[in-house]
């Protein structure tokens, strides 16, 4: 069912990320991701509570990684794009190696790690309601005056001038 959201969600979502801004549609996978992760927690042993959430996982999984990806190759200074872009597939690619570990020599109780994975989607919800929106994606659609707003709480938070 995770798939079949993802093809749902790249076939459907995804585009949003280009008609309506980048920030909004990370927000709202990033909420959904928070949100199934923890009714995971407490509902996934029903059988069709965890199809439906699988579901639904896979859709907002493809919001948070694909616009995710995208929103910080646009924030970030161009000269360290490829190591950032690397460093997020990487970390990305290891999560699944982590959770394969745990699962071998640490416990096979699921419920921890799923804790885990909703505090973590937590922590970067929260942070995604402090960020702008993209000043790349704004200038890319003319909207030259929110753009360098944006470019400019980059910089106040970045402790420039």
């Amino acid at each position: 069912m995770f798939f079949v959201g993802h093809v749902v969600g790249t076939s459907t979502l995804a585009k949003y990320g280009d008609t309506i801004g980048r920030i909004y549609p990370l927000k709202m996978g990033l909420i959904g991701s928070t949100m199934v992760y923890g009714f995971m927690i407490f509902v996934s042993h029903i059988p069709i509570f965890h199809y439906i959430l699988m579901f639904f996982f896979g859709m907002f999984s493809n919001i948070r990684v694909n616009i995710g990806f995208i929103y910080g190759q646009e924030i970030i200074n161009s000269k360290h794009i490829n190591v950032i872009g690397s460093l997020y597939n990487m970390i990305d690619g290891l999560t699944m190696i982590g959770a394969s570990l745990y699962f071998k020599y640490l416990s096979k109780n699921w419920l921890y790690l799923q804790a885990l994975f909703f505090a973590i989607s937590a922590i970067g919800t929260g942070i995604a309601f402090f960020l702008p929106e993209s000043p790349r994606y704004l200038i890319s659609k003319g909207h030259y005056e929110r753009a360098r707003v944006a470019f400019n709480e980059i910089a106040r938070k970045n402790g420039k001038p």
